[in-house]
């Protein structure tokens, strides 16, 4: 698998920066809130987006082997893999719908960004559980990194809370787009400190100091 996805990784490289020379010499680079482009920049720039996808791939490989945890990582090793799979997928999905807006003049680019970033979120959660400890992946609190209980318990909490977010990111931006925006700022907020705070409580309830 890790092979095959190497290889893919590698030619969606070369077609994407081929693809850099087919656009305008100046392209939109941020959107407001309503995805109106504000802001523009050289097409170039998408060289960097064509090239984040495969330097994710071997920079978590470089992660792995420097982890002081890395012990705990091999054991699960098909996780952590998978989990970069995903990741460099994202953004190899988000460089591809950025081609789109740009050849296309932008049409359901909201709805193809609540989708993606939401079906994100909720793969993310279902690993989150399944994540080996590490110093370079997932909730890394003095606590979760010091007790392999915290972090399991820790890592099941913030799995649903990944989980739930993208299910309510998705059914906001369907129903509700006005609001999603507040909610994306929240709902993140959330899932980074409730995680946080709840890895000292069980910290603590498991006798530590």
């Amino acid at each position: 698998m890790k092979r095959k996805f190497e290889i893919f990784l590698w030619i969606y490289t070369f077609i994407s920066i081929g693809f850099v020379f087919l656009l305008p010499e100046t392209i939109p680079i941020h959107f407001n809130i309503n995805w109106e482009p504000d802001s523009y920049g050289s097409r170039y720039i998408m060289i960097l987006f064509s090239l984040f996808p495969i330097i994710m791939f071997y920079g978590m490989d470089l992660l792995k082997k420097v982890d002081p945890k890395r012990t705990s990582v091999e054991k699960k090793v098909k996780d952590y893999n998978n989990m970069k799979y995903i990741v460099c997928m994202f953004f190899v999905l988000i460089t591809v719908v950025y081609y789109w807006i740009i050849f296309s003049g932008g049409n359901n680019s909201a709805f193809i960004f609540n989708i993606m970033f939401g079906g994100f979120m909720i793969l993310i959660g279902n690993y989150m559980p399944r994540l080996p400890e590490s110093f370079f992946m997932g909730v890394r609190t003095p606590w979760t990194l010091s007790d392999k209980v915290v972090w399991e318990k820790t890592h099941r909490l913030s799995g649903f809370l990944f989980v739930l977010f993208g299910i309510l990111f998705i059914v906001l931006g369907l129903i509700a787009e006005e609001s999603l925006y507040v909610f994306l700022f929240v709902g993140l907020l959330f899932i980074v400190v409730l995680p946080y705070i709840y890895s000292y409580i069980i910290y603590k309830k498991q006798g530590g100091r």
